[in-house]
């Protein structure tokens, strides 16, 4: 008890508040709640509009695609040049940056929705428009960006191009059609693919299973449960350690695939930008599983025609039936087709 009364003693002593200094103080806080209540009023009241990223809140009216993980290492070349497009289907077409060519064959046939104006009042005046996904190469590059500023309708990314890295371009071509564009479904295509407008039309908005299903529709060639090859000699060899499970979850061929916006946006947050799996048809079937989606609609078709593939390019015979048809190996082909497709 001795100890403690020499420590007790050098405690400091209690002050009292005056009255005064806790009227000033109640002034002080209450003129603090009306500065924050006015200046909340202002921001609300203000006529630009907060966007939230991933990252940071800016004041803007421009929207940035959220920031990715640096090891992905994959971004937009272009940006500035895209037109945003708001209307019901948006085509994404997978396409190598040296193939002008085809996208220009594409862009003044199927691709051109003036040909198709009575089509499209038929079904209360659709409107659709074609992008073109594209990888790198040193030496188109700087014809790439011409075109893509002439016709502002090419994604052009930097990786460079590579059959087996076209996952992450298909990622980011998802991505950047959630953050700029509104759009009700997506067709996921190749640019040596024809595209039967007629026909998308008719499966989209008069087939029973897609109107059941409304926004939540996986339409192609779906295989069910397609075996990994584990024949090292292949090509198409996937190794245990790449990929365990004896079969692969149901996936649509990636010649041309019906996806909803709805479902788009469900599969984003299981976006791998680091190590996705390089099959990039089979990764989209991967992540639509792994999004667990209520209610998803799996439209396999009963006659492989109707998403035809791996037909050989001189044939270019016309399909009624199919939606797409694949392999297209000319503009004279593709000019054929549209043209019986009108």
């Amino acid at each position: 008890m001795q100890i403690m009364i020499p420590i007790l003693n050098k405690l400091p002593k209690v002050r009292r508040i005056s009255q005064k200094k806790v009227a000033v103080m109640v002034v002080l806080f209450f003129g603090f709640v009306w500065m924050a209540t006015n200046f909340e009023i202002t921001i609300r009241r203000s006529k630009v509009p907060i966007t939230i990223q991933t990252t940071t809140i800016t004041l803007t009216t421009k929207r940035k695609i959220p920031q990715l993980n640096p090891k992905a290492n994959i971004k937009l070349l272009n940006a500035e040049d895209i037109e945003r497009f708001t209307g019901n289907i948006l085509v994404l077409t997978t396409s190598g940056i040296q193939n002008q060519n085809k996208r220009d064959s594409i862009r003044t046939t199927w691709g051109n929705s003036t040909k198709f104006i009575e089509y499209r009042k038929k079904y209360n005046h659709i409107t659709y428009k074609v992008y073109f996904n594209t990888g790198f190469r040193s030496d188109t590059i700087k014809a790439a960006k011409l075109e893509s500023s002439n016709f502002k309708d090419m994604l052009i990314t930097n990786r460079t191009e590579g059959y087996w890295d076209l996952s992450r371009r298909v990622m980011l071509g998802f991505l950047w059609s959630l953050e700029y564009c509104s759009y009700d479904y997506l067709l996921k295509g190749d640019d040596d693919v024809f595209t039967n407008i007629p026909n998308l039309f008719q499966i989209i908005y008069t087939d029973p299973f897609v109107l059941e299903h409304k926004d939540r529709i996986y339409a192609g060639l779906i295989y069910p449960k397609t075996l990994p090859n584990r024949n090292r000699r292949s090509k198409w060899y996937i190794s245990k350690k790449e990929y365990a499970p004896d079969t692969y979850p149901p996936f649509a061929t990636g010649l041309g695939f019906i996806l909803t916006r709805l479902i788009v946006e469900r599969i984003r947050p299981h976006f791998d930008w680091v190590n996705p799996f390089r099959m990039d048809d089979v990764y989209v079937g991967m992540l639509i599983n792994r999004a667990n989606i209520t209610g998803l609609g799996i439209r396999y078709t009963k006659d492989e025609k109707q998403f035809s593939g791996f037909n050989s390019p001189k044939q270019c015979k016309y399909q009624k039936n199919a939606v797409v048809y694949h392999k297209v190996g000319s503009h004279s082909c593709m000019k054929s087709l549209t043209d019986k497709s009108i």
